[in-house]
């Protein structure tokens, strides 16, 4: 995706979804109380020329969140994956498919 050095349009896309992902998940662990000791995440997408109009678009996206939770607390964090999915505006608003595939661990 362009030079490494700068941040290109596409990179800016893949961080405000990661970014939307976990301010959506925090969001939902401070409303139910679950103590959240780390948050990362990894991201990349996929961009192909699109056959209905000839555009180059996002097609799809891979994000790989790693949530660290208090002991006793990851069925917890897994039950607000879902909410925090469907409440991230940015991947509400693209065409593309995005896949999650989370990691929860408890310490």
């Amino acid at each position: 995706m362009g030079d490494e050095d700068r941040w290109s349009p596409e990179h800016l896309f893949l961080g405000s979804l990661a970014s939307c992902t976990m301010i959506s998940f925090l969001a939902h662990a401070e409303h139910k109380g679950l103590e959240v000791l780390a948050y990362s995440s990894e991201i990349g997408g996929t961009v192909m020329r699109r056959v209905e109009d000839g555009r180059y678009a996002f097609v799809h996206v891979h994000q790989r969140p790693h949530v660290v939770v208090a002991a006793g607390q990851a069925a917890k964090a897994t039950e607000l994956i879902g909410k925090a999915e469907r409440d991230c505006f940015i991947s509400a608003s693209t065409t593309a498919e995005v896949q999650n595939d989370w990691e929860i661990t408890e310490q």
